[in-house]
């Protein structure tokens, strides 16, 4: 069994047979200019660490976290222990967003969207919420994506963890919320696949 991931230019090899593996990345360099990096340590800007004797391996993207807080100016931010304060619900912006304010919201949500697509689910919810209002913002809204911000300062070393030893297969949650959209009433759906104890996909 042979997987090859490609990205742009970042190509992952892995598999169960080494000699294959070597073989089909050798034709695969031959016709592709490109170099051997090793065992993988690094894909995409996240940092991969793996413990083969005890079959765990830890994904993060603590580097590009520690970015954006210090991009938006929240480094000496006082710590928060959620995404989003308890209980807010967004509502529309009445009026009507400077290119200024679309301008630097639009960047904040883009730099947390990365994260959440990565290494951290605990932020999905809150930046999806807010995604919603990219076109429009509010000072309010800019006030709570940089709230999510200083939450990803306040959880800077969180990594996902898995453990082969748990041998655990695939595993999958969904839950929905109904109808609690304040501004449009639309029920809300997510879910997440499990895989070794830790997640592999979630929305």
């Amino acid at each position: 069994q042979l997987i090859i991931i490609l990205y742009v230019d970042n190509v992952l090899f892995m598999g169960n047979d080494k000699k294959l593996l070597i073989e089909k990345k050798c034709k695969f360099m031959k016709m592709w200019e490109c170099r051997d990096m090793g065992s993988v340590s690094e894909y995409l800007g996240m940092k991969i660490k793996r413990d083969r004797r005890n079959r765990i391996m830890e994904i993060d993207q603590i580097d590009y976290a520690l970015k954006i807080v210090q991009r938006f100016g929240q480094e000496n931010a006082k710590p928060v222990n959620t995404p989003l304060p308890a209980g807010y619900v967004p509502t529309k912006n009445e009026g009507i967003a400077t290119p200024d304010q679309r301008s630097y919201y639009q960047s904040i949500i883009g730099s947390l969207l990365y994260l959440t697509l990565g290494t951290r689910m605990d932020i999905c919810t809150a930046v999806i919420m807010m995604s919603q209002f990219m076109v429009n913002p509010s000072e309010e809204h800019i006030q709570k994506a940089l709230y999510i911000v200083k939450y990803v300062g306040s959880t800077l070393k969180t990594k996902i963890r898995y453990d082969g030893s748990t041998n655990e297969g695939l595993i999958t949650y969904c839950d929905a919320d109904w109808a609690s959209d304040k501004i449009d009433r639309k029920s809300v759906t997510g879910y997440v696949i499990m895989l070794a104890g830790a997640p592999v996909s979630w929305v």
